[in-house]
């Protein structure tokens, strides 16, 4: 998921104007472009590491597991 303004930009469907204007300020502020990737790669680390996704699997495999005893 993204955090709106955070580690990426959230616009309505279909609002091209207001999704242009959000890629033209990434592109043009090296700021806010640095900042927004730093914030997105820490955010991809945490939700999708192995030792975040395992320990997740293993609980849905159990209850999986569980149910069908």
């Amino acid at each position: 998921m993204i955090t709106d303004g955070l580690d990426g930009f959230l616009e309505e469907v279909g609002d091209v104007q207001g999704q242009a204007d959000k890629v033209l300020q990434i592109l043009t502020d090296e700021a806010l472009h640095s900042k927004m990737a730093t914030a997105a790669r820490q955010t991809a680390v945490e939700r999708f590491s192995t030792e975040s996704l395992i320990p997740q699997y293993e609980r849905y495999y159990e209850d999986v597991c569980a149910i069908a005893s």
